[in-house]
């Protein structure tokens, strides 16, 4: 898969290698993924389709109603009670089965996901370069890096745990703790602190499956290779991955739509709830499977955009081009002496 070149003898990528504001990013997003949509979706569906279909069933059967209770109680009971009533809907047996299965479904998401993203970013790279690409050209790709995807994605989700782990604590000695607003107050606090230290690290650790595809790197020097490209960089990259998300969620509300009026046409015609959440959820899997790719892509240009920016990654690829044009001819001038 060496690079592709155009007419004038130039690398023929499918975007222009240079600094690029939103505008570019949404446009080359949009370019790219009507290259090759069923490459980018076969991946999703074949790795993580049955994770992501039972999460949105449990979701949307379980997990959803138990917030909307929780809402119900915050306007229902006095500020006083309020606490423990909301509490308490989180700890019935049905929502905490719920959530344990769920959590069976992400710890297996720990191995398949990092799979899952890094086929993605490989098929989008290809693509972004002006290389033809396929489902088991992007498998192939990655496999050598499976170990050092699985690694960093593991120590990934350890940090994110720890970081949350004050809310499961919490949980466990909420009715002993209740009546000192000292030690509330002081988890309200951890909490938001928590929170904070969340946004910043997913931010700064989002280029870590490209390093490790893109730049060859194992899972250490991959998180140091991601704040590294971050540096400087964090609040555009925040303020870019908001607007592509918003959209895709705008598109989503869309669909979640039409899903609404298959999920009333089904209740009218089947009196199995298990089967109207059933379908219900697998419209809402193939909707996410679908648009999951967009947020993948612009990431990935992003990625491109920063190694542009900070490395002159559009220089290098020219380099590499002219680098293969002098030994193609000189291996002909061999032949031809």
């Amino acid at each position: 898969m060496g690079i592709a070149y155009d007419e004038d003898g130039k690398p023929a990528s499918l975007i222009d290698l240079r600094p690029m504001d939103l505008a570019d990013i949404l446009d080359a997003t949009i370019r790219v993924y009507r290259s090759n949509p069923w490459v980018f979706i076969s991946i999703l569906v074949s790795i993580i389709g049955i994770p992501v279909y039972i999460s949105s069933f449990i979701e949307k059967g379980y997990i959803r109603p138990a917030i909307e209770l929780a809402l119900k109680e915050i306007a229902n009971v006095s500020a006083s009670t309020q606490t423990m009533e909301i509490l308490n809907v989180f700890k019935t047996n049905e929502f905490l089965i719920a959530a344990g299965v769920l959590g069976v479904v992400m710890l297996f998401n720990v191995f398949l996901m990092p799979i899952a993203q890094a086929a993605v970013v490989s098929a989008v790279s290809e693509s972004i370069l002006g290389r033809e690409t396929s489902f088991q050209e992007s498998l192939d790709s990655i496999r050598e890096k499976l170990a050092s995807l699985i690694a960093a994605y593991f120590l990934v989700i350890l940090i994110y745990v720890l970081l949350f782990s004050p809310f499961a604590i919490f949980l466990l000695v909420a009715d002993t703790i209740y009546s000192n607003p000292g030690a509330i107050l002081g988890f309200l606090g951890i909490f938001n602190l928590s929170f904070i230290l969340f946004i910043f690290l997913f931010f700064k650790l989002l280029f870590i499956p490209h390093s490790i595809v893109l730049d060859h790197v194992n899972a250490a020097n991959a998180f140091r290779r991601s704040f590294s490209l971050t540096s400087g960089y964090w609040w555009r990259i925040l303020g870019i991955y908001l607007v592509v998300n918003i959209i895709v969620g705008m598109i989503v509300g869309l669909f979640s739509g039409i899903v609404y009026f298959v999920d009333l046409g089904l209740a009218g015609v089947s009196s199995s709830e298990v089967v109207v959440l059933g379908v219900g959820a697998l419209f809402n899997s193939i909707i996410s499977l679908m648009l999951q790719p967009v947020t993948l892509i612009a990431m990935t240009l992003i990625y491109y955009d920063l190694r542009i920016r900070k490395e002159g990654f559009d220089m290098v690829i020219l380099a590499q081009a002219m680098s293969e044009e002098t030994e193609t001819q000189e291996s002909t001038n061999s032949e031809n002496l």
